[in-house]
């Protein structure tokens, strides 16, 4: 969504009974209420921080890809072909336009020349050296022998969980600060592969938060928040106000200094006359 000062939002509600066969009954009629604690989260397109609440951004901006390039091992399955394919589906919900540029890129061949482009790197890390090169990046790092994860200041974990789980991380890219990084891996490719699901529709995205997530084999998922967003300073705060609310704003700062010097003058006034 643009920035903007005023948005209208119509919810419409579709509520069919089952058997009705087309025949009205007032007394059956269904119903909605929106109560007070409900909420809409719409997240704009430009931000300057990546966690899965705003996912499939930055990956999606303008409503075209962005320059993406996803990083994944030679011989990839037919499962893990339909999976991947499954994640830019759902991608491709936020789309208008038919241009940017998506590159696949198998593992041996990433090099420097991919470094500016958003990545999702895929794979175990037996598979994947990439992953492997990751491995000091991440915050749930692999084991000396990358076969479970060891734990973190937030999570202490222990077999066999350690080793029987999928990680996802959304990060700035370490090759390229303007860029953002999605690391997708697991000690085992079944478990990897049933993960992707959580990226491949509403449904289950919808459930991923932070930036940092840890999935089991049961679907089971732990949200984390390791990095704290960026506390722009009160004159960056007022920079990206828009232009007819900082005009309101200047209009009260006004009448508040002025209705000020009112209240003193008043006060002297009147002092000098007793």
């Amino acid at each position: 969504m643009q920035i903007s000062n005023y948005m209208d939002i119509q919810i419409a509600f579709d509520l069919e009974q089952p058997n009705l066969n087309c025949q009205f009954r007032q007394e059956e009629m269904p119903w909605a209420i929106v109560t007070g604690d409900s909420y809409i989260y719409i997240p704009n397109n430009k931000v300057d921080f990546y966690k899965f609440d705003n996912y499939p951004q930055p990956f999606i901006s303008d409503k075209q890809v962005n320059n993406i390039g996803i990083v994944v091992p030679e011989n990839l399955s037919e499962k893990e072909l339909e999976g991947i394919s499954r994640i830019f589906s759902y991608m491709g919900n936020d789309m208008e336009y038919n241009n940017g540029e998506l590159t696949v890129i198998e593992e041996k061949n990433f090099s420097s020349k991919y470094h500016n482009m958003n990545l999702i790197v895929y794979g175990t890390p037996q598979r994947n050296k990439v992953i492997k090169e990751l491995n000091s990046k991440l915050w749930f790092k692999y084991n000396k022998n990358y076969s479970s994860f060891e734990g973190s200041e937030k999570l202490y974990l222990t077999e066999p969980y350690a080793s029987n789980i999928a990680s996802f991380q959304f990060d700035v890219s370490p090759y390229n600060k303007g860029r953002a990084i999605l690391v997708l891996t697991s000690p085992k490719d079944d478990i990897l592969l049933k993960s992707l699901m959580f990226l491949s529709t509403t449904k289950y995205s919808s459930k991923l938060s932070g930036d940092s997530v840890l999935i089991d084999t049961y679907g089971n998922i732990k949200n984390f928040k390791f990095k704290k967003e960026d506390n722009k300073s009160l004159k960056d705060k007022f920079n990206i106000i828009e232009t007819n609310t900082k005009v309101f704003l200047g209009f009260i700062g006004l009448f508040l200094i002025f209705s000020a010097t009112a209240v003193v003058l008043y006060y002297f006034k009147n002092k000098r006359f007793k």
